[in-house]
């Protein structure tokens, strides 16, 4: 009967501390979301902020300054951290060629730019799977880079090619691998599907960057 007093207590005992140990990673998590979306607020309320662009000029990469008026902007939960991204976008400010946005993580304390975006057309993510899609679209073609989000550092693997104009040649989507050369589409699925599983893409929906958005999305 001692024994099994023992053995009881001792469960009790080892559940409770998984309890506080949970409890403990949760309230962790909880503060660093909270910390972000205020260090997000804050970087939202200024007149502007500089951004590094996907352009380059003289081996220098373009730095382009947004004026936070004009932004929109998206907060997603992309890796699987629980603390969520900011995705910026500025059509004004920036260029065509530049690319209208970035990505921002917060780390160490500090926002920091993760990448710049094309954000030509759409923008998806593969929630908590750390996996984006930038569309870049000129000429009648757009295309489609796939990156990874891991540690704060993104790195395209694979992408797609699509004549989406009025433009001579095959309409069939081309795919490639991370080092630009063509791939089958089945190739291109085994790919993604062990980056993301079956899991599908979610479009991200922008909003402006008013005081109440801010209040209402960044607390």
């Amino acid at each position: 009967m001692k024994q099994m007093k023992m053995i009881k207590i001792m469960t009790v005992l080892a559940f409770m501390a998984v309890l506080v140990c949970v409890s403990s990673f949760t309230v962790e998590v909880d503060s660093k979301k909270e910390k972000a979306l205020k260090a997000y607020d804050k970087m939202l309320s200024k007149s502007s902020f500089k951004v590094k662009t996907c352009a380059m000029s003289e081996g220098e990469i373009v730095i382009k300054e947004y004026q936070t008026a004009k932004c929109s902007f998206a907060v997603v939960d992309i890796d699987k951290d629980s603390v969520p991204e900011l995705i910026v976008e500025d059509v004004e400010d920036a260029d065509h060629a530049s690319g209208y946005g970035a990505m921002f993580i917060y780390k160490n304390g500090k926002v920091k730019q993760s990448t710049a975006l094309n954000l030509n057309g759409t923008f998806k993510y593969y929630k908590k799977e750390g996996v984006i899609v930038d569309n870049y679209t000129n000429d009648g073609y757009s295309y489609n880079s796939y990156k990874k989000l891991s540690n704060g550092k993104v790195t395209q693997f694979i992408s797609t090619e699509k004549n989406i104009g009025n433009l001579t040649g095959s309409k069939k989507t081309k795919y490639y691998d991370v080092d630009g050369n063509k791939i089958s589409k089945s190739t291109f699925n085994k790919t993604l599907e062990k980056y993301v599983k079956s899991l599908k893409p979610t479009e991200v929906g922008f909003l402006d960057n008013t005081a109440t958005n801010r209040a209402k999305y960044l607390k």
